[in-house]
């Protein structure tokens, strides 16, 4: 049986706060544009209140990730696109020397090498992110998308070609098509989705890893995909045992408070009798 470290509790309430903390942010500052959008005049006025302030942000973590991968391909369009490119990329030695040696294990996903690999990316991650993020939930999305950046991009110093580097986000959208099939599993059950996932998506990158000559970083796709189906049986059995500590919880039947308030009532009205007459005592 595995061991949960002491302050596993502790430290899962701070990545809670911060993510709850994250949203707040987010939701101000939507709603300080709205407000900004309805001051110029009616028009705006009638667009924030029909369009603007009936937007929900449904997956903080999906659409957090989705814009900073805008924006670091918008930085990249400058004349130092290509060392910054180089910078947030893996490559496939390693430099120890290096800071951002380290600081590429999670920052090659989110720089793409091209406008049409930005799009293939997000289209994906926008179709299977926010149903992944409602099921699994916020936090354990966040924890997916780190393990697996950083298991892809040891992945790339161990097995990746020769002078090559690593950028994107597609061993994180291989991680939400898996999950995204095991949204209904349940414990001891495998689903067929899944099944039929790793046969479609998985079988194929492996055999482009062994047979193709491209400059596709198939085993980032791999590697995102396995983590991404053990993460789901991981969390759906941990899941699948909280709900069954729930239900063997005894349920305090509100028939017995109700007794226990009624019960209690003609003392509590005997005590302040009590006090009303000593009150009026002491004004005779």
């Amino acid at each position: 049986m595995a061991s949960t470290p002491p302050n596993s509790s502790s430290s899962e309430k701070n990545a809670l706060k911060r993510l709850k903390s994250y949203e707040e942010a987010l939701n101000r500052e939507w709603n300080e544009f709205c407000e900004y959008v309805e001051r110029q005049g009616p028009n705006g006025k009638w667009v924030a209140e029909n369009i603007l302030q009936r937007l929900v942000v449904n997956a903080p973590v999906t659409l957090g990730f989705a814009v900073i991968c805008l924006c670091v391909h918008v930085l990249t369009l400058g004349g130092s696109a290509t060392s910054i490119s180089r910078i947030l990329a893996v490559h496939d030695y390693w430099d120890g020397l290096s800071i951002a040696q380290y600081t590429s294990f999670w920052t090659h996903c989110f720089a793409h090498s091209s406008f049409r690999h930005l799009h293939g990316n997000l289209t994906m991650l926008m179709l299977v992110g926010p149903g992944v993020e409602f099921h699994f939930r916020s936090k354990n999305v966040l924890w997916i998308m780190t393990v697996v950046s950083l298991v892809s991009a040891m992945a790339h110093i161990v097995i990746g070609k020769q002078n090559t580097h690593q950028l994107g986000a597609s061993g994180i959208v291989f991680a939400f098509i898996l999950l995204n099939s095991m949204v209904s599993a349940t414990q001891g059950q495998i689903p067929v989705s899944f099944v039929l996932t790793v046969l479609l998506y998985m079988g194929e990158e492996f055999w482009l890893l062994l047979a193709s000559k491209d400059d596709v970083s198939h085993h980032a796709h791999l590697t995102g995909g396995l983590v991404g189906a053990a993460a789901g049986f991981y969390i759906h059995g941990t899941m699948q045992k909280q709900k069954q500590l729930e239900e063997k919880r005894p349920k305090v039947r509100p028939a017995l408070g109700l007794l226990h308030y009624l019960k209690e009532e003609p003392k509590r009205n005997d005590e302040v009798n009590h006090e009303v007459n000593q009150m009026l005592a002491c004004e005779k």
